[in-house]
């Protein structure tokens, strides 16, 4: 058997070898002795010893030789030992005494359901179980591992939530509850015994296999141990000394820097890859355009690199996996800041958990982002000094929000409103120049451009024109954007006065009008002025770069509605203007209570608790709506 627990934790090592270990055992006599040894052998591992009973009671049911090994252990300083609280009679009932608890002549049920207090309060806790038990094990005898083992698989039965109801220690879990459910390894037991135990991984979801030689299987497996790797692989690790409240505090800080790093990496990573497309689209319409020229027909080349360079960047964000790590370092970051202000208030039981209350229901890698907060405050309940009280924390805490939300409300407002206004400036430009396109077909519009077209004005003139016209365009954008800001000033709940509605319109009007006679005057650089000028050639030169005026127009929309769409600028300001009224709420009702009066006081905390983490969670999923990807189809 200790073969067996060197084999697993040499595959721990190997698969998460900047992750601490901590082995959760009771510490019974026999498999659990030999895993806490096997594990102290090993630098950096640690074991947390939850006792069904307190110490000199639970040392009565060890022979000397065992209780002498037990001592060692609990001697050794990297073992936290922890005496359960014993269970009530009954729910609701007082609870039974260290000496009902004392082994006797005769079969006492009361100890047996200790233990599986213990074995359920590891359940709980644990990101990976690891289970010595043969491979029929039936979950017949109450405290057996039989029955433990069903609970890391199927959920907790009925005669466990009863347990969880009479316990100080557990949640309380409903019969369909899967809140610690999670994968097991099992250290098969033959019989007769083998040379090699054995050992197979088990997933809630049936998934069954080799642990040692299926690496697909294991990697699901140790979904948590991989996050938690990779937050060891960006996080630098604080003093163990520190208690816990400092280590979390820490941990949040050391997400929270790693977080806006991959945040700016892809904020970047999306405007780059508009910026690509923008210039894809630019490159294949001016050589479409301007084909005749010799210069114009490299032009097929630029659209080709800005393609591969979109997709590139896309692919190396994803290799860096820059857009999950700037949600889920997120996500756990806020969590954590939430978990500090309920224990720092007085929270710090295991029900406060804020994983309990955060991404419930949720599958898949959200699922793994819950887990992974709830590995991260247990282990920093069970491994370091008890959280410190702060009754201010809380109302610290809702006045830091309310002025952070009113300040990201501010500039998410602008970031919302300048994309409202560009694409739909854009957009109406680009129909004003479709226009344009459609009026070449009658006999006055063609008139028109050849003459601007002969104009007997020099190149030079002609772009100083051109920029004349570029100019201009940027006048009218400002105009609309001014008239945009104007409306939202004066917008009560009722239609927005049309006088501003009429500016908006009338500046994409003049610049359309503008681009489409900078395109005329440009026409004229395009067919040169060697003798005759040939009238159709105008025209249809005329018609081509009008469409490419167009085409540009909207294709700059596009991209700045790509932009937003994918960073969720609505998304966040909708939600920044909910947390914000509620931390405001939050933070009078904070300063009108005293602390004195503790049962309203931590009950207003725990409200507040619960709905940042809804306003957590509503982030995270608005952002894993909208994933990282080159804009296909454009």
């Amino acid at each position: 058997m200790r073969e067996a627990f060197d084999r697993v934790f040499d595959i721990l090592d190997r698969e998460l070898p900047r992750t601490p270990k901590v082995v959760v055992t009771s510490l019974a006599e026999g498999a659990d002795t030999i895993a806490a040894e096997a594990a102290l052998d090993r630098p950096g591992w640690r074991v947390v010893a939850p006792l069904p009973f307190s110490l000199p009671v639970y040392e009565r049911d060890f022979a000397s030789d065992a209780r002498a090994r037990l001592d060692a252990l609990i001697q050794d300083p990297r073992v936290t030992v922890l005496a359960l609280a014993p269970l009530r009679r009954s729910e609701g009932a007082r609870r039974y005494r260290h000496a009902d608890l004392v082994r006797g002549p005769k079969p006492q049920p009361e100890r047996t359901l200790h233990y599986e207090q213990a074995g359920l309060f590891i359940v709980e806790r644990v990101g990976l179980m690891i289970a010595v038990a043969p491979s029929d094990e039936r979950p017949a005898r109450i405290g057996g591992a039989g029955r433990i083992i069903q609970a890391r698989l199927a959920g907790f039965d009925d005669k466990a939530c009863e347990i969880c109801h009479r316990s100080a220690e557990l949640l309380t879990h409903g019969a369909l509850s899967d809140v610690r459910s999670g994968a097991l390894w099992r250290i098969c037991l033959d019989d007769p015994p083998s040379d090699c135990l054995p050992i197979s991984v088990e997933l809630p979801h049936g998934a069954c296999g080799d642990a040692e030689r299926d690496p697909l299987l294991r990697r699901e497996s140790l979904a948590v141990g991989k996050a938690l790797e990779e937050i060891n692989q960006h996080v630098r690790p604080t003093p163990s000394a520190a208690g816990a409240t400092e280590q979390l505090a820490a941990l949040r800080e050391g997400l929270s820097r790693v977080q806006r790093r991959m945040k700016r990496r892809v904020e970047l990573a999306v405007w780059t890859i508009a910026g690509l497309f923008a210039a894809a689209i630019a490159a294949l319409e001016t050589h479409v355009a301007l084909r005749q020229l010799a210069w114009a027909t490299v032009l097929s080349l630029p659209y080709f690199l800005c393609a591969a360079a979109a997709v590139a960047l896309y692919v190396a964000a994803r290799a860096g996996r820059w857009q999950p790590m700037a949600e889920d370092f997120r996500g756990m970051s806020e969590a954590l800041r939430i978990q500090l202000v309920a224990w720092q208030s007085g929270m710090t039981g295991p029900k406060s958990r804020v994983d309990l209350r955060y991404l419930h229901g949720e599958s898949g890698s959200l699922r793994v982002v819950r887990d992974t907060i709830g590995q991260l405050v247990e282990g920093l309940r069970l491994l370091h000094k008890p959280v410190a009280p702060d009754a201010e924390s809380a109302e610290r805490w809702a006045t830091g929000q309310c002025h952070y939300f009113a300040r990201r409300i501010l500039q998410r407002g602008a970031s919302v409103g300048f994309v409202h206004a560009a694409a739909w400036f854009l957009f109406a430009v680009g129909l004003m120049l479709s226009a344009g396109v459609a009026a070449m077909l009658w006999p006055p519009a063609q008139r028109i451009a050849i003459a601007v077209a002969e104009a007997p004005l020099t190149p030079t003139v002609r772009l100083e024109a051109t920029g004349a016209c570029a100019a201009l365009f940027v006048v009218c954008f400002a105009a609309a954007r001014w008239a945009q800001q104007r409306m939202r000033a004066r917008r009560d709940g009722g239609v927005p006065p049309w006088p501003l509605r009429l500016v908006g319109v009338v500046s994409a009007i003049i610049a359309g009008l503008g681009l489409g006679l900078a395109a005329l005057v440009l026409t004229g650089l395009v067919v040169g002025h060697t003798g005759e000028v040939e009238p159709d050639r105008v025209v249809g030169q005329s018609e081509e770069l009008l469409v490419l005026a167009a085409v540009l127009t909207t294709s700059f929309a596009g991209a700045i509605r790509f932009v937003s769409e994918k960073l969720s600028w609505e998304a966040e300001l909708e939600t920044y203007e909910h947390a914000h009224d509620l931390f405001n709420r939050a933070q009078r009702r904070l300063m009108q209570m005293s602390p004195a009066a503790r049962r309203q006081w931590l009950g207003l905390v725990e409200d507040l608790v619960g709905e940042a983490l809804r306003e957590s969670e509503s982030w995270l999923l608005a952002h894993r709506e909208r994933p990282l990807e080159p804009v296909v189809g454009g």
